[in-house]
């Protein structure tokens, strides 16, 4: 009785280890996925400061600014959500026919459900992803922002210097 405990117990460990490494590896394809749209809404805010100077100045309000950089990283997680599942749904059609030879199980509604739900959580990432680079964008003050010239580093003065001589 305690050999057969024993062995139940160490299946129930290893189910758990591998329910864990997969939730830490997918936390970490989550964390990468959100730093790298607030990266890209970042170099938004920065390249489009002017356009953003110009805005304020004949009269949008911070709340305008700030709904349009959140509306740009909601179609960015929506577009990312929805590549995310025609290539999942793909690659589970692919899986359940290579093993199972036969696919019925992901036209279920409750698989249909998650892919949904998929979606929502990549909409869901990238919009508080946004929040922060929407946030710095609506409260650009206009004259700073209008003065404002941005420079991509192979075009800044020190870096020609370096290559010239």
């Amino acid at each position: 009785m305690l050999a057969v405990i024993g062995i139940v117990i160490g299946v129930l460990a290893i189910t758990a280890l591998g329910i864990l490494g997969i939730s830490v590896f997918l936390l970490g394809i989550l964390l990468v996925a959100g730093v790298s749209i607030l990266n890209v809404m970042m170099m938004s805010t920065v390249e489009r400061t002017k356009e953003i100077g110009v805005m304020r100045a004949i009269g949008t309000s911070k709340s305008g600014i700030l709904r349009m950089f959140l509306f740009e990283s909601l179609i960015l997680g929506a577009i990312g959500g929805v590549i995310g599942a025609i290539l999942g749904f793909g690659a589970g059609f692919l899986v359940d026919v290579l093993m199972l030879k036969e696919a019925s199980y992901l036209f279920a509604p409750s698989s249909i459900l998650y892919i949904f739900l998929g979606i929502a959580f990549g909409v869901g990432t990238s919009v508080i992803s946004g929040l922060y680079p929407a946030w710095r964008a609506s409260r650009l003050k206009p004259i700073e922002a209008l003065r404002y010239e941005y420079k991509p580093f192979f075009q800044k003065e020190s870096f020609t210097t370096l290559t010239t001589t």
